[in-house]
């Protein structure tokens, strides 16, 4: 005879039947049998924990299951939203901002029994990395622009605070990048502070040195050529001698004049070459022309004019 037990009705342990053979005459075997057998347990989980981190740095999971029928399958839920979105009996995750809450492990063992466990886990916040950046230069009276910057492993929102006189008082509120005003010779301290939207703060400072501005001179101009007494015809050079003594770029410009009318260009801001070839034939010939030459640095200009007049005279 066959009969047929529904194992899903009995509970989680081990049962033994008991056997006994009867004819439909009534008559009963002399002896009896028995067997036991295991109904398969519903598994058993452990999330572990609780677990505590740090913004931007994974946490490591670490699951256990027993019972049921093995293997197992691990499935986690870590935002605890009913989805079970992570796979793996030990995984990591990076939570990007602060967070307390709940985390959850499902294990499902090869019968398709699942049960769930779980277990707390607190993500810290971490405090910004402030960067006053500098060191910053600039002259007395001048004003110079600062630049605060931050970075922070997580996904945070930064206030930015600035003491320009290193009182440790932070006078300059919410200003990333304010103007610091140059006012006396020396090398000042600025300190920088960054407030993360958690409440997080770091730190960082900067020096100014201040200096007086260097005195700007005029260049100087020497004419050499022509130079006074000269009879020039056709296509000539002019030449001079153009410096700096703050070593600035110059520009140059020529000019001329004869029988005292104003003077006129012959070239402006051409580079101080030292030579510039003129093509007299564009002039009217006559005998009182002189050469100015005007050195400019962009800011002071000197000048120097032919020692003598000089004659052009192209009439052949």
């Amino acid at each position: 005879a066959i009969h047929t037990y529904l194992t899903n009705v009995l509970s989680d342990a081990q049962h033994i039947v008991y056997a006994r053979c009867q004819d439909l005459a009534g008559n009963t075997m002399a002896s009896s049998f028995s067997w036991s057998f295991i109904v398969n347990a519903t598994p058993v989980a452990n999330a572990n924990g609780p677990y505590a981190g740090f913004e931007g740095s994974p946490v490591a999971f670490t699951a256990l299951a027993s019972g049921g029928a093995p293997p197992y399958a691990f499935e986690w839920d870590l935002n605890n939203d009913g989805s079970y979105e992570t796979p793996g009996q030990n995984p990591s995750y990076t939570w990007n901002d602060d967070y307390s809450g709940i985390i959850v492990l499902r294990v499902t063992d090869a019968e398709n029994h699942s049960t769930t466990n779980q277990s707390n886990v607190t993500i810290s916040n971490v405090a910004p990395t402030a960067n006053a950046n500098g060191p910053y230069s600039c002259n007395v009276s001048q004003s110079i622009i600062l630049s605060g910057t931050a970075t922070d492993p997580g996904i945070d929102t930064f206030t930015y605070d600035w003491d320009l006189n290193d009182d440790a008082v932070f006078e300059i509120a919410a200003q990333q990048n304010p103007a610091y005003n140059c006012i006396a010779n020396g090398t000042f301290n600025v300190n920088l502070r960054v407030t993360d939207d958690n409440g997080g703060i770091g730190y960082a400072s900067a020096t100014v040195t201040a200096s007086a501005p260097t005195p700007n001179n005029a260049p100087t101009v020497t004419v050499l050529s022509p130079n006074g007494g000269e009879v020039w015809i056709g296509t000539r050079n002019i030449t001079w001698n153009a410096t700096d003594p703050d070593s600035n770029p110059l520009s140059i410009a020529i000019q001329y004049s004869y029988d005292s009318i104003p003077w006129t260009n012959i070239t402006q801001s051409i580079a101080n070459s030292g030579i510039y070839a003129w093509n007299t034939t564009a002039v009217p010939d006559a005998a009182t022309y002189l050469i100015r030459i005007i050195a400019s640095d962009g800011s002071l200009t000197g000048e120097d004019v032919s020692n003598a007049i000089f004659q052009i005279d192209n009439v052949f």
